[in-house]
């Protein structure tokens, strides 16, 4: 209500400096007289706006009606009833309605205040105008004291249902936090819960294969290395459900230490290759002679390229290729995104670019396969498996080291490119640096 207080006080200023040009036209042998009246109702609003309006905006709001409408009554009384100042009343118990936030209640009390106020001089001064004049503007002044009391109620109402619906938000926006934080704690825990007896049930299957009980037939084989594919399939996915958890919770923790991204590259490409292989897809790497060192969190980074390599491989088709390139790259300043060096330009970062020939992405899907939980296809019958959670791990990883990711496509069935751009990161940033993730 203070800043309501302010804006009427506001108003009311200017108004009453502009009409100083009025009283010097019609009553000019009285201009100091009304000069005087205009400085103190001035003054008056100063007072309101400066001091009163911030310890006490209610009476405020009275003191501006009570200060304008003493103003201008007497005004009235230099030409009697019959002023024209008495279009001022009109003007005030208009703008009352309007600019103050009172309610109906106080905007009639202050519209009687008026009202007696025009009554008590037509009865104590009266003049040339006669009854039915007084009669004609009474009628006049009571017209605009209803709308200026069905314009309080109106917009009284409209405040209270705006300030119960901003509630209502509010009380909304609390127990949506407080049920994030609390899914936020179960899924950190049912991941913990989960991955604890997979990997219990990992480590017989291991021993099992290499023969450490004994030897198996090749269909006990086949089951086993079928039980423990699934199994590592099901760690992964609990993995990468916990850093999902743990980048939205901000407990994230990033470990920067100085990376050969070709070596990783490799060791990413020799890891898949066998089941590339499998599936009679070829997959090559190719990295650039001299790159960059960037300071990056191993761990988080070889979950990006096996995210970035295990998506080319389930969309691409026997007899396809798979390409990890890296490559020196300069951040494009004009739209945030990575580009190659240049002759003689420095680079300030690195590119991975992962690249198949699998089934292509269409132009609304470069942006949606980033998405948590989003399938490029989502129908009941599609033919890859997937839960859209590894490329949106992807993204928010290489968000907390300041990079980006974002997709390339010719069209469906002609292939797809990852890419990924990751800064060279401060020159001291060493081994045993931790960058947290959250605000603190």
């Amino acid at each position: 209500m203070r800043h309501h207080v302010r804006v009427a006080a506001d108003v009311a200023l200017w108004i009453n400096a502009v009409f100083v040009v009025l009283d010097w036209f019609l009553f000019r042998d009285r201009f100091a007289h009304f000069v005087v009246l205009r400085i103190c109702m001035a003054s008056c609003l100063l007072w309101v706006k400066w001091r009163e309006s911030v310890r006490n905006p209610r009476l405020s709001a009275w003191v501006i009606c009570a200060s304008l409408a003493a103003g201008m009554l007497a005004m009235m009384r230099v030409d009697g009833l019959g002023s024209p100042y008495f279009a001022g009343l009109i003007l005030l118990l208009c703008g009352m309605g309007v600019l103050l936030p009172i309610t109906g209640v106080e905007a009639g009390l202050l519209c009687l205040m008026v009202i007696s106020g025009f009554l008590f001089d037509a009865a104590v001064v009266g003049g040339a105008s006669g009854i039915r004049s007084v009669g004609t503007q009474l009628f006049f002044l009571s017209a605009a004291a209803g709308m200026s009391v069905a314009s309080c109620v109106f917009l009284d109402r409209l405040r209270l249902k705006d300030f119960i619906q901003r509630r209502e938000i509010e009380i909304a926006r609390d127990q949506l936090r407080q049920l994030d934080e609390a899914k936020s704690r179960f899924t950190a825990n049912i991941h913990h819960e989960l991955r604890t007896p997979l990997t219990l049930m990992l480590a017989p299957l291991d021993s099992m294969l290499s023969g450490e009980f004994g030897p198996v037939s090749e269909l006990q084989r086949s089951y086993l290395e079928t039980m423990h594919k699934n199994a590592l399939r099901l760690l992964k996915l609990i993995n990468n459900l916990l850093d999902h958890a743990r980048i939205e919770a901000g407990t994230m923790e990033l470990h920067r230490q100085p990376l050969d991204l070709a070596a990783v590259a490799r060791e990413t490409v020799e890891s898949a290759r066998a089941l590339a292989e499998r599936k009679g897809v070829a997959i090559s790497v190719e990295c650039a002679p001299q790159l960059p060192v960037v300071h990056a969190d191993p761990d988080a980074l070889e979950k990006v390229l096996f995210n970035l390599v295990g998506n080319a491989l389930k969309f691409t088709d026997p007899g396809g290729r798979i390409t990890v390139s890296v490559t020196p790259a300069q951040t494009a300043a004009a739209d945030g995104a990575a580009g190659a060096a240049g002759a003689g330009e420095a680079a300030d970062g690195v590119e991975i670019v992962v690249a198949d020939t699998g089934v292509g992405l269409a132009p609304d899907q470069l942006e949606r396969v980033f998405d948590r939980f989003a399938q490029v296809d989502g129908s009941a019958t599609r033919r890859h498996e997937g839960t859209g959670i590894g490329l949106s791990l992807v993204r928010e990883l290489v968000a907390l080291h300041g990079g980006r990711a974002w997709a390339t496509s010719e069209g469906l069935g002609r292939g797809a490119q990852f890419h990924v751009f990751l800064p060279i990161g401060a020159e001291d940033a060493g081994a045993e640096e931790v960058v947290r993730t959250d605000d603190g």
